[in-house]
């Protein structure tokens, strides 16, 4: 009885790579959709502190950039960090332990 030859042919040898490139594209779109809320989350308070700061930069005339950023969102810069540390110490009230807006959500649902 003859053992049949194992040896992969040279010329589908690019199909290890292309099989490793659609691997890691199938891995991370399953991490993209599993961790979707947590990431939903975190982009919309990115979103509305982005905007709300920027909204202030708008009706600003053309002076020195800096001075007119510093001036323009120091207050809201302000108002945003002390708002999120009051809610961060709340939420760690709430759920201790907990580093993502998803685990105090997973934490209250029980």
């Amino acid at each position: 009885m003859a053992i049949p030859d194992a040896s992969l042919d040279i010329e589908h040898v690019w199909i290890l790579p292309l099989l490793g490139i659609l691997a890691g594209v199938l891995i991370a779109l399953v991490w993209v959709v599993w961790s979707s809320p947590m990431l939903l989350s975190e982009l919309a308070v990115d979103a509305v502190l982005s905007t709300g700061l920027y909204r202030k930069l708008r009706r600003t005339p053309a002076e020195d950039w800096l001075y007119t950023t510093l001036r323009h969102t120091g207050w809201p810069f302000v108002t945003a960090l002390l708002c999120s540390f009051v809610l961060g110490v709340a939420l760690h009230a709430i759920a201790p332990g907990s580093t993502t807006l998803g685990e105090v959500f997973a934490i209250k649902q029980r």
